[in-house]
C-alpha cells in the first residue's frame, strides 16, 4: 500500500501565510497539515509515503526529515514537481506513478479531516471510491460528484451545483484492477496534454467503464484549506483535539465586561478556543474582502486616517444618513462616553443592559435610576413603566438597548415611538440599535428616521458586532440635533478612528449583497441555536431577536460553574451574566456561531448538565451548515 500526497501547490489565496512554506505546513494544534495526516494513516497502518512537491520544496523536505525522525518506522520519499506553478493535480500525480504498487491512497496535501474518516478509507473493501460529502450547498469550488445506481458518474468541478449529489473530498482509494484502468487513463490525461487539469480529469473518463463508489463522510469534520478564514475555522472546528487552556479566573470579575480571549488565555493561542462569549456576525465578511484587508494592510498601517467628519461621511454614504447628524467613534463605548459625561445627569435605564452605560454613569458620578425587568417576561422592556420611572424621579436622561443586550428582547417601533412620545422633555434619550439588523429578515428596523421628530433622540449603533469585525472598533451615533452633533464631535479626537476601520468602510457598500445574506444567515442560525438550547434538559432558553441566546440554567449549577466546566473540559467560553446588573447567578448568555460550533455547544452544554444525555440535542451529523462553513 503506497500514499501519495499532493503538496506541490503555491496555495497563493492564503498569502502571506504561505509566503514561506506551503499549505501543507500550515498549523493546526501545533502539528502541520503534512504531519496529521501521516500521523492519521500511520495509526491505521500505513507505512509507506510518496509527498509531491514543488513550492518551497526545500522546506517540505525538512518537514520530511524531521517525520521521518519521529517515526522511524515509515519510509517517506519526495517527488519534485518542478513545474508546480504551470501544472495541474493531474501532473503531480503523474510524477508519483513509478511508486505505486497495488493499492494506492490519494491524498491532497491541504486537507484536514476527522480521524474516523481516515479509518473508513482504511476500512472500506472497494476496488475504487472517493471519499465524499452529501451535505448539499454545493458552489462553483467544489469537486462535485453525481451519482448513478450508487456510484459516481460524473465528477468535476465545471457541472451546476444543482447537478451535483456531493463533494469529493479530495481522499480516495484504487487497487487491484481499477489502480491498473485509473493509471492508464492518468497517462492518457498526460500524454494528451492534460498537465494542467485536476487529476479527477481522469477520473471522469474512468467513471464511464468501471464502478467508482464515493462512501460518504457520515458528517465528520473535515476541511480544505484554501483561504484564510478555511484556515481559521479548521483551527476552531478540530478543537477537540487541542491541549486546553490555562484560564487566568483571577480576571473574571473585575468589570462587568468578560475578558477578552487575548487577556485570559495568557501564552495560548486563542484560536484554539470556541468563543461563544462575544458577539460578532460569524459570516461576515467574506473572504475577498479579508483578503482586500490583507493586501493592502502594509500601507494600511502606515497611513494616516481621514478627519472624523470625513470618516462619519462615509458612514453616511451606505446609511443614507444626512453626515451632519452622524459622528463616528471608535467603537460605541467612546460615544457612549462623551455623551454621558457632557448631557447626562440622572439617568434612567432598564435592567439588566448593556454594563458600559452603567459604568461609564457611574465613572462620571451621574445618578442612576435602575428600572428592573422581571425574567418571567424574559426581562423585557415596559415602556410605561421605564417612562413612569424618568419622569417621577426626575432623570434628564433614558436609555433604551433595542434590541437588548443581554435579554435579546425587541420593542416594535411603534412602542418605541410612544416611549420617545412620553420622554419628549427629557435632555437626552439614547436608543442603542447595535442588533437591529438581527431583529428581522426584512430591512433591519431603526428609529433614526424620528430624529427629526425627536431633537432630543440620540441613536448609537456598534458596527463591529454586526458586520463581524470588533478589532476594528467603529460605531456612530445619529441626532437630528445639529448643534449636538457639532459638540460631540469637538470632544473627540481629530483621528479617532484607524486607517483600516476606514478601508472597510470604503469598501462595504461593494459587499451590500454579501452582508445582507449573512445577516439573514444569522437570524436563522440563532433561532437554531435557541431550539437546540431549549431542548436540553435544565435550560430555559428565551426569546431573541439578536446574535445570541440568553439561558436560565435551572438544573442548580450557577452560570459560571457552567463557564468554567465548559473552559475546562472542551475549551468553549460563553458569557456568565452573574455580573450584570438585574440578573441571578443562574444565566448565561451564549453568542451565536456556525451552525456546526452551535449544535456542539448544545452537545457540551448537554453534557456537563446531564452527563452526556444527547437524545435531545441534534448531533453533528444532523445539522445542515452551510457549504462555507461545515467542512
Amino acid at each position: 500500500m503506497k500514499a501519495v500526497i499532493l503538496a506541490a501547490g503555491m496555495g497563493s489565496r492564503l498569502y502571506p501565510l504561505t509566503q514561506n512554506k506551503p499549505k501543507a505546513l500550515l498549523e493546526i494544534n501545533g502539528r502541520t497539515l503534512l504531519d496529521r495526516v501521516v500521523g492519521q494513516l500511520a495509526d491505521e497502518g500505513v507505512n509507506d509515503f510518496v509527498v509531491v512537491t514543488g513550492y518551497c520544496a526545500p522546506v517540505v523536505n525538512k518537514e520530511l526529515r524531521n517525520l521521518a525522525a519521529k517515526r522511524p518506522a515509515l519510509k517517506i520519499r519526495d517527488v519534485e514537481n518542478p513545474s508546480y506553478s504551470t501544472t495541474g493535480t493531474s501532473y503531480s500525480l503523474w510524477l508519483s506513478m513509478p511508486y505505486w504498487d497495488d493499492d494506492l491512497l490519494i491524498i491532497e496535501g491541504d486537507l484536514v479531516v476527522d480521524k474516523r474518516i481516515v479509518a473508513k478509507l482504511m476500512k472500506t473493501r472497494s476496488e475504487a471510491f472517493l471519499i465524499s460529502d452529501f451535505k448539499g450547498g454545493l458552489g462553483p469550488e467544489e469537486m462535485k460528484v453525481r451519482l448513478r445506481n450508487g456510484v459516481i458518474s460524473k465528477i468535476s468541478k465545471k457541472f451546476e451545483a444543482e447537478e451535483g449529489d456531493g463533494e469529493y473530498i479530495g481522499m480516495g482509494r484504487f487497487r487491484g484492477s481499477a489502480l491498473k484502468e485509473f493509471g492508464s487513463e492518468l497517462d492518457a490525461l498526460i500524454s494528451g496534454g492534460g498537465r494542467t487539469e485536476f487529476y479527477e480529469a481522469a477520473i471522469q473518463t474512468l467513471v464511464q467503464r468501471i464502478e467508482v463508489e464515493a462512501p460518504s463522510t457520515d458528517g465528520q469534520h473535515w476541511t480544505e484549506i484554501d483561504f484564510a478564514s478555511d484556515y481559521e475555522k479548521a483551527r476552531g472546528i478540530f478543537w477537540e483535539e487541542t491541549r486546553h487552556a490555562p484560564v487566568r479566573k483571577e480576571l473574571f470579575g473585575r468589570t462587568s465586561h468578560s475578558p477578552s480571549l487575548q487577556s485570559l488565555f495568557e501564552d495560548f493561542d486563542a484560536l484554539y478556543i470556541h468563543d461563544f462569549c462575544y458577539l460578532a456576525n460569524p459570516f461576515f465578511p467574506p473572504e475577498s474582502l479579508t483578503r482586500e484587508l490583507r493586501m493592502k494592510i502594509e500601507h494600511l498601517m502606515r497611513a494616516y486616517p481621514s478627519l472624523n467628519r470625513e470618516v462619519s461621511e462615509k458612514v453616511s454614504r451606505f446609511t443614507g444618513l444626512d453626515p451632519d447628524m452622524v459622528v463616528v467613534g471608535n467603537g460605541a463605548t467612546e460615544l457612549i462616553d462623551h455623551m454621558t459625561r457632557i448631557w447626562v445627569k440622572d439617568l434612567a435605564i432598564p435592567v439588566p443592559t448593556f454594563s458600559e452605560y452603567l459604568e461609564t454613569a457611574e465613572k462620571h458620578g451621574k445618578k442612576i435610576r435602575h428600572v428592573t425587568g422581571d425574567p418571567a417576561s424574559h426581562f423585557r422592556v415596559d415602556v410605561e413603566r421605564l417612562a413612569s420611572e424618568a419622569l417621577s424621579k426626575g432623570a434628564n436622561a433614558a436609555v433604551l438597548i433595542n434590541p437588548d443586550n443581554p435579554s435579546g428582547q425587541y420593542l416594535p417601533i411603534g412602542d418605541v415611538r410612544r416611549l420617545l412620545e412620553m420622554l419628549s422633555d427629557l435632555d437626552l434619550v439614547m436608543v442603542d440599535e447595535s442588533f437591529s439588523d438581527f431583529a428581522s429578515v426584512d430591512t433591519p428596523p431603526t428609529v433614526a428616521n424620528l430624529c427629526e421628530q425627536h431633537k432630543n433622540l440620540v441613536v448609537v449603533k456598534s458596527l463591529g458586532k454586526i458586520y463581524g469585525l470588533p478589532g476594528l472598533r467603529l460605531g456612530y451615533a445619529v441626532t437630528a440635533d445639529r448643534a449636538r452633533a457639532a459638540e460631540l464631535r469637538r470632544q473627540l479626537p481629530v483621528w479617532n478612528s484607524n486607517s483600516m476601520a476606514e478601508f472597510f468602510l470604503d469598501r462595504l457598500p461593494q459587499y451590500a449583497k454579501d452582508y445582507e445574506i449573512s445577516r439573514v444567515k444569522v437570524i436563522a442560525c440563532t433561532q437554531a441555536l435557541r431550539e437546540a438550547l431549549g431542548r436540553i434538559k435544565g435550560i430555559n432558553a428565551f426569546p431573541s431577536a439578536t446574535n445570541f441566546v440568553l439561558a436560565r440554567i435551572e438544573s442548580g449549577m450557577s452560570a459560571a460553574a457552567l463557564r468554567d466546566e465548559l473552559l475546562a473540559r472542551h475549551n468553549i467560553y460563553i458569557r456568565d451574566c452573574s455580573n450584570k446588573i438585574g440578573i441571578g447567578p443562574d444565566f448565561a448568555r451564549i453568542a451565536c456561531r456556525t451552525e456546526e460550533e452551535n449544535m456542539l455547544v448544545a452537545l457540551k452544554i448537554d453534557e456537563v448538565l446531564n452527563g452526556g444525555s444527547q437524545a435531545s440535542v441534534p448531533g453533528p451529523a444532523e445539522a445542515k451548515p452551510s457549504r462555507k462553513n461545515r467542512r
